[in-house]
């Protein structure tokens, strides 16, 4: 049975070097193992100050294919700004104005544009940042809709007088689909449409998928 003993505060003296914190705490009159135990308990929960800071917002740097970005951290005491640290693995590193990351070669894409705008290489759907190719998605991987597609020109937005969109992702249709560019879209979801019973997923005016139903009702 647990015995319930008084607690002895013990008091910590103050360092001549570190004036701002002195930490107290109450430690119960335990012996050999049970201190121990106690003890490990008490320092696990309980620490004197807070973490400093390692780094300042928004500095940032690669070491060797590590991309290393100073970012706010918080905890149940305190806030500090600290380094988040991610391997570029097979990739390279790279800094631009909105810090480091990671690249898939060394030496920019000549196809990335101005504004990093996704573009098709075949069947894989590449993104950009910085001028270089960031990441790939294979549409002819089986896991996805099996079109790389380049929406830019022919989105519905640009028919409806919008402003031209640079966007390219995986469609169920290498061309644009005719009841699709018709429905109303926003940028942000993807619309569902009907074609007699089939309902069809459409996104700047290409079909994403198509699902027969016994009735479709446009949502």
């Amino acid at each position: 049975m647990m015995r319930f003993l008084r607690a002895h505060p013990v008091f910590s003296l103050k360092s001549k070097r570190s004036p701002r914190c002195v930490c107290t705490q109450a430690v119960p009159r335990l012996h050999g193992r049970e201190l121990g135990v106690a003890l490990a308990a008490l320092f696990s929960i309980s620490a004197c100050g807070s973490p400093g800071n390692d780094c300042l917002v928004p500095e940032a740097h690669c070491d060797g294919n590590i991309a290393s970005n100073c970012t706010y951290r918080e905890d149940v005491a305190t806030s500090y700004q600290t380094w988040k640290t991610t391997s570029c693995g097979a990739g390279t590193c790279q800094v631009d104005d909105q810090g480091a990351f990671c690249a898939l070669t060394s030496a920019p894409d000549p196809r990335c544009d101005a504004a990093d705008t996704p573009f098709c290489a075949g069947a894989l759907v590449t993104r950009c940042r910085a001028g270089y190719a960031i990441s790939t998605d294979d549409c002819g991987s089986g896991t996805h809709d099996p079109f790389c597609v380049d929406a830019s020109a022919k989105s519905v937005f640009n028919r409806h007088g919008g402003v031209p969109d640079g966007v390219a992702f995986c469609a169920a249709e290498a061309e644009a689909n005719a009841i699709c560019q018709a429905a109303f879209q926003n940028e942000g979801d993807p619309v569902l449409t009907c074609d007699g019973n089939d309902q069809l997923q459409c996104w700047y005016g290409y079909l994403l998928k198509r699902t027969t139903l016994a009735s479709c009702a446009a949502g």
